[in-house]
């Protein structure tokens, strides 16, 4: 089993990390890898936060798609992993694990659609790779 970091500490719902396919990542698996999962960990900043869904997209491509372009080329075959807020306080922890999923390629891409959160908070997305 092998866990990565693939989106680390990244500030959202506040100014431009705010928006749909926000903050898009990839990851060329293992080559023993054949399941993966998703785990998404949301900090919320010390104020008050406003009500949203934090939505973290994923999917494995055989095609290589650079980072950048797979919200738009790879956008069909996501799935995804949802962090609701609805009236936590401030400086709370959200943490969500998403389905086991097989592997159907090479790759593996992680994006964000974030809200407007009012108070910034702090995004952690891992991929764990399974043999």
């Amino acid at each position: 089993m092998t866990t990565t970091a693939i989106i680390s500490g990244q500030s959202i719902g506040t100014s431009t990390n705010v928006g749909n396919d926000k903050f898009a990542a990839k990851l060329t698996a293992g080559t023993t890898t054949t399941a993966f999962v998703v785990s998404a960990k949301l900090t919320l900043g010390a104020g008050p936060t406003n009500p949203g869904i934090v939505r973290v997209r994923f999917t494995s491509a055989s095609f290589n798609v650079t980072a950048a372009n797979g919200p738009a080329h790879l956008g069909q075959t996501s799935r995804y992993l949802d962090l609701v807020l609805s009236g936590q306080p401030g400086s709370s922890v959200l943490i969500k694990d998403g389905t086991l999923e097989t592997l159907t390629g090479s790759y593996i891409h992680v994006w964000v659609d974030a809200p407007t959160l009012g108070t910034a908070a702090s995004l952690d997305v891992n991929v764990v790779e399974l043999p």
